[in-house]
């Protein structure tokens, strides 16, 4: 259930991030994702600002990965980048448009679609520091060897 909540919430963040200008600063941001040592196609990648000190947060920004794992954040209005600070970061290969449109549990299809285990989505333990220049080297090394983290979030 856990990955089901985690699907939609990245339908719905990726959406508002395209919506509007920002009035927080931000840098670009652009990286690699690869599993198991080979670029990883086609993952959505999601960067998800954290509050600090009682700041508002800003929005979210999001890519895809291309052929070779790379992607380019955006934000809010076509605006290239994410927020400045730090960032929780989610990593799903989970599609909006994949899935058997027959089914009658699409949250069923979504988990069963996912790539990668919980610890890069659902249950994230990633994080970023997007600084004031902007990074080239927001590389993450994912593995689909499952943890006893994931095996709990697969069990909610």
């Amino acid at each position: 259930m856990n990955r089901v909540f985690f699907a939609v919430s990245v339908a719905a963040a990726i959406a508002c991030a395209g919506c509007g200008g920002s009035d927080f600063d931000m840098a670009p941001v652009s990286g690699t994702v690869t599993l198991d040592g080979k670029p990883l196609e086609g993952a959505t990648i999601l960067f998800i600002p954290v509050a600090s000190g009682g700041s508002e947060t800003g929005p979210a920004s999001s890519g895809v990965t291309d052929a070779e794992g790379k992607f380019t954040l955006m934000g809010p209005g076509e605006t290239a980048g994410a927020v400045l600070g730090k960032h929780q970061v989610m990593i799903t290969t989970v599609s909006e448009e994949g899935g058997d449109s027959e089914s009658d549990d699409i949250y069923s299809d979504a988990a069963s679609q996912e790539k990668l285990p919980a610890r890069y989505n659902a249950a994230t333990t990633l994080d970023f520091e997007v600084p004031s220049g902007g990074s080239d080297a927001a590389n993450f090394d994912t593995t689909s060897k499952k943890d006893d983290l994931d095996e709990q979030a697969e069990d909610y």
